[in-house]
């Protein structure tokens, strides 16, 4: 579980370990956003559904998902609406 010390980043603690782990698990290792399949310590990242940024509370484990590091990248510091509405001006132009 060494992997989860890169969690401490996120302001949690190795003692919130046990609670991030049981919700990856109750997540399926799937990506909360896309439901890619989650790899930890390939792919697996810890996303704010509400950045701190925005107000967002670090240290809330319900204001945390797991999703693909890659999607979390482009989510940066949006909001999960923000975000849906991103995604949705992507397919407009694209789709």
């Amino acid at each position: 579980t060494h992997w989860l010390d890169n969690t401490k980043k996120y302001g949690f603690t190795r003692d919130q370990h046990p609670a991030l782990w049981e919700k990856l698990e109750k997540q399926q290792f799937r990506c909360y956003y896309t439901g890619i399949e989650l790899i930890p310590g390939v792919n697996a990242s810890l996303d704010h559904k509400t950045p701190r940024s925005k107000g967002g509370d670090m240290n809330d484990l319900d204001n945390c998902v797991w999703c693909d590091r890659l999607i979390n990248a482009f989510k940066n510091n949006l909001t999960d609406e923000e975000f849906v509405e991103r995604c949705r001006q992507v397919v407009n132009r694209l789709g």
